[in-house]
C-alpha cells in the first residue's frame, strides 16, 4: 500500500510544510474540504497515489470526492 508518508517524502522537495504535517488521506481531505481549496502540491500528491493503485478502497473514495468538487465548482486549485 503507497501510504501519504512515502508520497510525501518522494515529494519533500516540492511541497509546503502544512503538506508535510498532514498524516492520513482523511486529514488531507478533510483540509482541502475545509478550506475549499486545492494546492497544486496537494493535487500532485493525490494524484500520484491514485495513479499507484496501491490505495484503498476508502481512500480511492475520498480522492474521488475532491475530483468531483473540483468538476462541480465547489473546490478552488490555489498555488
Amino acid at each position: 500500500m503507497l501510504l501519504v508518508a512515502e508520497v510525501r517524502s518522494c515529494l519533500s522537495g516540492f511541497v509546503g510544510e502544512s503538506f508535510m504535517a498532514i498524516q492520513s488521506v482523511e486529514e488531507m481531505v478533510a483540509k482541502i474540504f475545509a478550506t475549499r481549496r486545492i494546492t497544486r502540491a496537494d493535487q500532485s500528491v493525490l494524484m500520484a497515489m491514485f495513479a499507484g493503485n496501491n490505495i484503498s478502497a476508502n481512500d480511492k473514495m475520498l480522492i474521488n470526492q475532491i475530483y468531483d468538487a473540483l468538476n462541480q465548482g465547489r473546490l478552488r486549485v490555489v498555488e
